[in-house]
């Protein structure tokens, strides 16, 4: 649907059977500059093939953009590293800009499950299980899977099959507050047990619920690292508002640590440690 509006020269690679509302994806090879009008796959397993696919055809690297607000194109299952950009369209206040933006990062970093033999266990099976139970029986780690299609809304389920022989619990698909919080409302003992993700782009928890279950005690680990390498920053806003440049961009690089900031408007940098 976006091809006719194409000023470059394209030459036409592959067209996929992957269908969007635009019609199917089209990969192509620029022959000629010019204005492009590009379109991506919805689903993450869509991204990956059509990127192995540019690969294929002679990519060196495949940039995925992320939509508003949509960090699951960031999973490490997609790609090999993540830029997560933010900016003053979060907030008039900048305060509150950095609070996300630490937060998000925050959720980004989560540790990785240390025990090989659990990684072992998990990771093929995150495909397979929604939801399912962990317990150690004697140096060995045991899974049981759980009779739900999704943890969403099943918070009290899963919170019912915790015994004090529970050490963790897998959560393939998605993790909100409220499976969280219902959970823990029927476990006796919910400081003893680690909750695990595919990675950091299945949490679906603001920072004020993030608080909130810090305060509970509460561990989650995933089974792939998301690695970030770099945070972008926009000083102004769509709506006609504006930070300081400058300001935004110390401040910010002094309240996410160790990681390069940079200003994608004036194009400065800054990276505390």
């Amino acid at each position: 649907g976006l091809l006719h509006l194409c000023e470059a020269g394209l030459e036409i690679l592959e067209v996929t059977p992957i269908g969007t509302a635009l019609g199917k994806i089209i990969i192509a090879n620029v022959k000629h500059e010019g204005y492009v009008q590009i379109a991506g796959p919805s689903s993450n397993d869509d991204i990956r093939t059509v990127a192995e696919k540019m690969i294929c055809f002679g990519a060196d690297r495949v940039l995925v953009d992320g939509a508003l607000d949509r960090s699951t194109s960031a999973s490490p299952a997609i790609c090999d590293c993540a830029i997560l950009a933010t900016g003053a369209v979060l907030n008039r206040d900048m305060k509150r800009v950095i609070l996300e933006t630490g937060h998000r990062i925050e959720l980004f970093r989560l540790p990785v499950i240390p025990e090989r033999s659990l990684l072992d266990l998990v990771e093929p099976l995150v495909h397979k299980v929604q939801v399912a139970t962990i317990q150690k029986s004697d140096a060995e780690y045991v899974l049981s899977p759980v009779a739900v299609k999704t943890a969403l809304g099943t918070g009290r389920q899963i919170g019912d099959l915790i015994t004090e022989e529970t050490t963790h619990i897998l959560v393939a698909g998605s993790l909100v507050f409220a499976t969280l919080r219902d959970a823990y409302g029927q476990m006796k003992h919910p400081e003893r047990v680690t909750w695990i993700v595919q990675d950091a782009t299945k949490l679906f928890i603001d920072d004020k619920e993030w608080l909130q279950i810090k305060r509970w005690g509460v561990e989650i680990q995933v089974i792939r690292p998301l690695k970030l390498i770099a945070l972008t920053v926009n000083p102004y806003a769509p709506s006609g508002y504006f930070f300081n440049p400058e300001h935004f961009l110390k401040e910010m690089s002094q309240g996410i640590k160790g990681l390069p900031v940079v200003d994608v408007v004036y194009g400065g940098w800054q990276c505390s440690t």
